[in-house]
Protein backbone atom coordinates (compact mmCIF):
# COMPACT_ATOMS: atom_id res chain seq x y z
CA UNK A 1 0.00 0.00 0.00
CA UNK A 2 1.21 3.46 -0.86
CA UNK A 3 -0.42 6.79 -0.09
CA UNK A 4 0.11 10.54 0.02
CA UNK A 5 -1.79 13.72 0.75
CA UNK A 6 -2.39 16.08 -2.14
CA UNK A 7 -4.25 19.21 -1.11
CA UNK A 8 -7.05 18.16 1.20
CA UNK A 9 -7.32 14.57 -0.09
CA UNK A 10 -5.48 11.36 0.74
CA UNK A 11 -4.70 9.22 -2.32
CA UNK A 12 -4.24 5.52 -1.53
CA UNK A 13 -3.04 2.78 -3.88
CA UNK A 14 -3.53 -0.78 -2.70
CA UNK A 15 -1.58 -3.57 -4.34
CA UNK A 16 -2.29 -7.13 -5.44
CA UNK A 17 -3.10 -9.44 -2.53
CA UNK A 18 -3.90 -6.70 -0.02
CA UNK A 19 -7.25 -6.72 1.78
CA UNK A 20 -9.06 -3.43 1.08
CA UNK A 21 -11.07 -2.79 4.27
CA UNK A 22 -8.31 -3.56 6.78
CA UNK A 23 -5.62 -1.69 4.81
CA UNK A 24 -7.85 1.36 4.43
CA UNK A 25 -8.57 1.34 8.16
CA UNK A 26 -4.84 1.01 8.85
CA UNK A 27 -3.87 4.07 6.81
CA UNK A 28 -6.67 6.15 8.32
CA UNK A 29 -5.53 5.21 11.82
CA UNK A 30 -1.88 5.91 10.93
CA UNK A 31 -2.85 9.34 9.58
CA UNK A 32 -5.22 10.15 12.46
CA UNK A 33 -8.28 10.52 10.21
CA UNK A 34 -11.51 9.98 12.19
CA UNK A 35 -14.08 11.69 9.96
CA UNK A 36 -14.65 11.85 6.23
CA UNK A 37 -15.65 9.94 3.15
CA UNK A 38 -13.95 7.93 0.42
CA UNK A 39 -14.42 6.57 -3.07
CA UNK A 40 -12.45 4.14 -5.17
CA UNK A 41 -12.00 1.95 -8.22
CA UNK A 42 -9.93 -1.10 -9.11
CA UNK A 43 -10.25 -4.87 -9.28
CA UNK A 44 -10.53 -7.72 -6.78
CA UNK A 45 -9.85 -11.44 -6.96
CA UNK A 46 -12.51 -12.23 -4.35
CA UNK A 47 -14.89 -10.33 -2.10
CA UNK A 48 -17.55 -10.78 0.54
CA UNK A 49 -20.62 -8.53 0.38
CA UNK A 50 -23.27 -8.12 3.03
CA UNK A 51 -26.93 -7.14 2.95
CA UNK A 52 -28.66 -5.87 6.09
CA UNK A 53 -32.21 -6.98 6.91
CA UNK A 54 -34.24 -4.51 8.95
CA UNK A 55 -36.65 -7.33 9.79
CA UNK A 56 -34.11 -9.77 11.28
CA UNK A 57 -31.57 -7.06 12.23
CA UNK A 58 -28.62 -8.95 10.84
CA UNK A 59 -26.46 -9.25 7.76
CA UNK A 60 -26.56 -12.01 5.21
CA UNK A 61 -23.26 -12.42 3.38
CA UNK A 62 -22.26 -13.68 -0.02
CA UNK A 63 -18.72 -14.66 -0.98
CA UNK A 64 -17.70 -13.96 -4.55
CA UNK A 65 -14.66 -16.02 -5.56
CA UNK A 66 -13.98 -14.64 -9.02
CA UNK A 67 -12.23 -11.70 -10.65
CA UNK A 68 -14.40 -8.60 -10.30
CA UNK A 69 -14.08 -5.00 -11.38
CA UNK A 70 -14.75 -2.40 -8.68
CA UNK A 71 -17.42 -0.36 -10.43
CA UNK A 72 -17.87 1.79 -7.33
CA UNK A 73 -16.39 1.81 -3.84
CA UNK A 74 -17.59 4.43 -1.41
CA UNK A 75 -18.21 4.97 2.24
CA UNK A 76 -17.87 6.98 5.41
CA UNK A 77 -15.09 7.29 7.95
CA UNK A 78 -15.60 7.55 11.71
CA UNK A 79 -13.50 6.92 14.79
CA UNK A 80 -14.70 3.31 14.67
CA UNK A 81 -13.28 2.81 11.15
CA UNK A 82 -14.79 2.68 7.69
CA UNK A 83 -18.28 1.81 6.51
CA UNK A 84 -17.71 0.69 2.90
CA UNK A 85 -20.22 -0.18 0.19
CA UNK A 86 -19.27 -1.53 -3.23
CA UNK A 87 -20.66 -2.39 -6.62
CA UNK A 88 -18.61 -5.14 -8.26
CA UNK A 89 -18.87 -6.18 -11.92
CA UNK A 90 -18.28 -9.54 -13.59
CA UNK A 91 -16.72 -10.23 -17.01
CA UNK A 92 -20.31 -10.68 -18.27
CA UNK A 93 -21.13 -7.12 -17.15
CA UNK A 94 -23.36 -8.31 -14.29
CA UNK A 95 -23.04 -6.55 -10.95
CA UNK A 96 -23.21 -7.36 -7.27
CA UNK A 97 -23.59 -4.69 -4.62
CA UNK A 98 -23.81 -4.20 -0.89
CA UNK A 99 -21.81 -3.63 2.27
CA UNK A 100 -18.18 -4.56 1.59
CA UNK A 101 -17.16 -6.99 4.33
CA UNK A 102 -13.77 -7.78 2.79
CA UNK A 103 -12.08 -7.91 -0.60
CA UNK A 104 -8.65 -8.89 -1.90
CA UNK A 105 -7.06 -6.66 -4.54
CA UNK A 106 -6.41 -8.35 -7.90
CA UNK A 107 -4.33 -5.76 -9.78
CA UNK A 108 -4.78 -2.46 -7.98
CA UNK A 109 -7.29 -0.45 -6.00
CA UNK A 110 -7.18 3.34 -5.99
CA UNK A 111 -9.00 5.13 -3.19
CA UNK A 112 -9.41 8.86 -2.63
CA UNK A 113 -10.18 9.81 0.97
CA UNK A 114 -11.70 13.22 1.78
CA UNK A 115 -10.75 13.74 5.44
CA UNK A 116 -12.70 16.21 7.54
CA UNK A 117 -11.49 17.97 10.68
CA UNK A 118 -12.56 16.53 14.00
CA UNK A 119 -13.99 13.13 14.71
CA UNK A 120 -17.24 11.29 14.10
CA UNK A 121 -18.42 8.57 16.43
CA UNK A 122 -21.11 5.91 16.09
CA UNK A 123 -23.80 4.77 18.49
CA UNK A 124 -25.89 1.63 18.43
CA UNK A 125 -29.54 2.26 17.52
CA UNK A 126 -31.58 -0.56 19.09
CA UNK A 127 -34.64 0.02 16.90
CA UNK A 128 -32.73 -0.21 13.62
CA UNK A 129 -30.04 -2.55 14.93
CA UNK A 130 -27.13 -0.67 13.37
CA UNK A 131 -24.29 1.56 14.53
CA UNK A 132 -25.23 5.00 13.19
CA UNK A 133 -23.17 8.16 12.85
CA UNK A 134 -23.57 10.25 16.00
CA UNK A 135 -24.40 13.63 14.48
Amino acid sequence: MKYKMIGDKLFVRLEEGEEIVSKLEQVLEDEGIHAGSFQGIGAVSKATLGHYSLKSKDYSEQELNQPLEIVSLQGTVSGEGVHPHACLGTKDMETYGGHLVEAVVAATCEVIVKPEPGSLDRYHDEEIGLDLLDI
